[in-house]
């Protein structure tokens, strides 16, 4: 609050555990000392300071269950603030310093013996499953209050809709938070910011628009709320506009909010899109006077930071380039920015600089003595063309440190997941893996990727491995133009939304020596059930797959598997929700059975976003370049 020092939250991997962990540290912006305030082995997160600064409560999962803990800033361990029975997933101080509200699924009844089995799974929802999370009972996730003096927790919202995200306001009187209040709010992906008396009572809807809405802030004086939000109706990767409502003034009942405008219509940029290695930290941000909204943007795979007026919506580039502002905050004191830059070349620090983004000073050097240690290589631009319909596209070419200009080189086509993602100019740790074999990396962001806009982002929507896959062949075509791909050494290879892409050129042409598909889907009507993603299939492709086969069957890998002769390594977590393992499965039965040299590796206990054992992923990413140079001339 002083304004000289703040908090971060720096995340390592455990070797002796195999984990991943993350403790909390303070960090000065004057002299750029840095202080651990946590060394417990399970990870911390959600770090918020006590109105008054005195104390710091965080996340901590130390018995199973995520619970609020608190530090003094004057020193000593860290002690439990708040016990619940089930996990706390987010919350938030109450001006006062005596009370918190945080969200939570409502904890399970206990159980009647009746001599039955207890382990039986009922399911009564349409959306019955979510990776990461695992079976949903009935059981919803609702926002609760606890007094810090008494430890009394009591119920603030009690209904059949999921409440998250609680934000108080600066006179305490109300709470602000997303749900979904539709209907049926299984089957879409709309949600809104919504209020509610910190007392209790009646509801009411803020924002207004048929997409996602995230993160409400209220303003410092109370007189606003900021949030995020999508125009598009169930479109994951349509792009947040930053919004603003005036908050209503006096009493305590909630009468209506003001009419919400969007202050960022007119950018054509998307609130906080992290990349590949890069944050993207939740935003918006207040000013301390409330005279600025900070958040970072995607424009054309970087992430600059902007402040924005939220009276005339006005948006001020503050950080630039080609780099990645990972996070963007003003100090406790509103005189300096606070932020996180990574690029290319550079795993993310902190920097401290002008309130317009002048005299940028770096604090930290996280990683310097590893970087010390390795070579790094230089990826270089290009811009590729499809010539079916002149749309361009963003690419990158990751060359071996010290190889020769201009020589030809085995050559890995890289696809990011998505696909409504993108490769941003951020530090990957899996292409520098591959460079520093002999390899040559091209990764591109075909259509369908984020940070371009809208128009370009919605046009892979229901035709998957049509001009997207052009768009790939394109970029690759323009890169050996040049001379500079090994024909007889050309592989490809990504995960997610990438090996779908994967397994679809595998079906396409035999140009590749050897693939390796991620965490893939083949079979899309297939997957309309399995996958925790039935809401976008039915509205990517016009309808379930009993109403519309043929658009489901049309594009899927596997309508064309018989084509396959590629070499292929199919790679997938046994606990993916997303995109289950049945499908790897399913490709990998169906090339043994054609013929086709194939191999499965299955990884126990990771779901689609592969974060359980930490020694995995650098497993997966040797399993797939070893299978590169076995098929390598």
């Amino acid at each position: 609050l002083d304004g000289r020092r703040v908090v971060l939250r720096i995340g390592s991997v455990d070797t002796t555990r195999d984990t991943y962990t993350a403790d909390l540290y303070m960090l000065d912006l004057d002299g750029g000392g840095l202080t651990r305030l946590t060394t417990h082995p399970g990870a911390e997160s959600h770090p918020r300071f006590s109105p008054d600064g005195s104390r710091l409560a965080f996340l901590a999962r130390r018995d199973g269950r995520a619970q609020i803990y608190v530090l003094s800033m004057l020193g000593g361990e860290a002690a439990p603030l708040v016990s619940f029975d089930e996990s706390i997933l987010d919350f938030a101080w109450f001006p006062d310093g005596r009370r918190i509200v945080f969200a939570a699924r409502t904890p399970k009844p206990k159980k009647e013996q009746d001599g039955g089995a207890d382990d039986v799974l009922i399911i009564t929802r349409t959306r019955f499953k979510l990776n990461g999370v695992g079976y949903l009972d009935g059981r919803r996730t609702q926002l609760y209050i606890a007094d810090l003096e008494t430890g009394a927790v009591r119920p603030l919202t009690d209904d059949d809709h999921d409440h998250r995200s609680p934000a108080v306001s600066a006179d305490g009187r109300f709470v602000a938070f997303v749900s979904n209040l539709t209907p049926d709010p299984d089957t879409n992906h709309n949600s809104d910011v919504c209020a509610i008396p910190s007392t209790g009572g009646p509801l009411i809807r803020v924002s207004s628009e048929p997409g996602m809405a995230a993160n409400p802030r209220w303003s410092p004086d109370g007189r606003w709320l900021a949030y995020l939000e999508q125009t598009t109706p169930d479109d994951w990767g349509a792009d947040r506009q930053l919004f603003v409502a005036a908050a209503p003034r006096g009493g305590t009942i909630l009468p209506a909010f003001g009419e919400p405008r969007s202050l960022t219509s007119d950018l054509g940029l998307s609130v906080g899109e992290g990349a590949y290695g890069a944050g993207g930290d939740p935003y918006p941000i207040w000013s301390p006077d409330g005279r600025r909204l900070y958040a970072a943007f995607g424009d054309h795979a970087r992430l600059h930071g902007y402040a924005i007026d939220p009276r005339g919506g006005r948006a001020d580039l503050l950080i630039g380039g080609d780099r990645m502002v990972e996070f963007l905050t003003p100090s406790g004191d509103g005189r300096r920015l606070v932020f996180g830059l990574s690029d290319a070349t550079h795993t993310s620090d902190v920097y401290v600089a002008a309130l317009n983004g002048s005299g940028a000073r770096r604090l930290t050097r996280l990683n310097d003595d590893w970087l010390g240690d390795v070579r790094v290589g230089v990826p270089e631009r290009f811009v590729s063309r499809n010539t079916t319909d002149g749309w361009e596209t963003e690419g990158w070419i990751l060359r071996p440190p010290g190889a020769a200009v201009g020589t030809p080189l085995p050559t890995v086509l890289a696809i990011h997941g998505g696909p409504q993602w993108y490769y941003g100019v951020t530090y990957s740790f899996f292409f520098q893996a591959m460079a520093a074999r002999g390899y040559q990396v091209v990764y591109t962001n075909p259509r369908g990727s984020t940070t371009y806009g809208q128009p370009f982002s919605d046009a892979v929507r229901g035709r998957y491995g049509l001009e997207d896959y052009q768009d790939l062949m394109a970029a690759l075509d323009t890169v050996a133009a040049r001379g500079l791909v090994d024909e007889a050494n050309l592989f490809v290879t990504g995960y997610s939304y990438g090996g779908m892409m994967t397994d679809w050129i595998i079906t396409r042409t035999d140009r590749f020596k050897a693939a390796a598909s991620g965490a893939a889907i083949a079979d899309y009507a297939a997957a309309v059930g399995p996958d925790d993603s039935f809401v976008d299939w039915i509205a990517e492709f016009g309808g379930p797959p009993w109403e519309v086969p043929d658009a489901y069957r049309s594009i899927s890998p596997y309508t064309f598997v018989k084509n396959v002769t590629t070499p292929t390594l199919f790679l997938h977590g046994l606990d993916d929700m997303r995109c289950p393992v049945a499908d790897s499965e399913r490709m990998y039965l169906a090339l043994r059975l054609l013929g086709v040299e194939t191999r499965l590796a299955l990884f126990p206990g990771e779901n689609h976003d592969f974060d359980g054992r930490a020694s995995h992923y650098p497993e997966r990413l040797r399993l797939v370049i070893d299978w590169f140079d076995a098929h390598r001339r």
